[in-house]
């Protein structure tokens, strides 16, 4: 069992490797032009490949039901201050996930919170990159999950920050740049990533300014259940 198993996670890891290669290829062969498409399918593949990466990992019911109620507490967040533009909680509570649970449960739970919350705020072409680029945002918290001396407040802000700014902002922003690349060239390209900049700074001074308030309580008692039930012992790819 345990043989076959570790065959089909490398099958996997080859799978992960392989496929976009062969995505670039089809494109540089058959559409050089379609920069976009081949970003979106790029991105597709690596959220499913991830998807499936996690179903050979089999986290414990319990676990996917914690990665679950955190997502919704993500989807809730940014539901909550739909009246506010740029101001959610949500990078906040996919950043505390990973610094509290590890890589892995952050970067699911910030894909998970960015798909569930667009069938309210509407998907679009710029989903796939939200979806990473949140995903992206738990992953990177994740590598200080395993210090013996949690982050202070302060520093915890300052990474939430700068996250928001540079990983999502980046990511959400390329998308839509990709987009308008084909018609508009370098002007198009240059006006999103300018006018991003403003909305990018909001959102990301408000996950710092969130993070003060969540990131005490929520960090405690993710750490405190998972030490009762014994979840994320591993932390998958810790």
């Amino acid at each position: 069992m345990a043989t076959s198993r570790f065959v089909v996670k490398h099958k996997a890891a080859w799978a992960l490797l392989l496929l976009p290669a062969l995505t670039v290829l089809l494109w540089l062969a058959l559409f050089p032009d379609q920069y976009f498409l081949v970003a979106v399918l790029l991105v597709v593949e690596v959220l499913a490949l991830w998807l499936l990466y996690l179903e050979f990992e089999k986290p414990s019911p319990r676990e996917l039901a914690l990665m679950a109620a955190l997502a919704t507490l993500g989807v809730a967040g940014r539901a909550l201050f739909f009246f506010v533009p740029q101001v959610k909680p949500t990078a906040a509570i996919v950043l505390i996930s990973g610094l509290a649970l590890g890589r892995a449960p952050g970067f699911t739970i910030g894909l998970l919170t960015m798909f569930l919350s667009n069938f309210l705020f509407g998907q679009s072409i710029s989903t796939p990159f939200q979806m990473l680029g949140m995903g992206l945002v738990g992953f990177a918290a994740g590598f200080f999950a395993k210090r013996e001396r949690p982050l202070s407040l302060p520093l915890v802000a300052g990474l939430g920050f700068g996250l928001t700014f540079l990983l999502y902002g980046l990511l959400v922003d390329s998308g839509s740049a990709l987009f308008l690349y084909r018609w508009q060239g370098n002007i198009g390209v240059w006006s999103v990533y300018l006018a991003g900049i403003p909305f990018n700074f909001v959102h990301a001074l408000s996950t710092a300014a969130f993070l003060f308030f969540l990131s005490p309580l929520l960090t405690r008692q993710l750490t405190r259940i998972c030490r009762k039930y014994g979840l994320f012992r591993s932390r998958m790819l810790e």
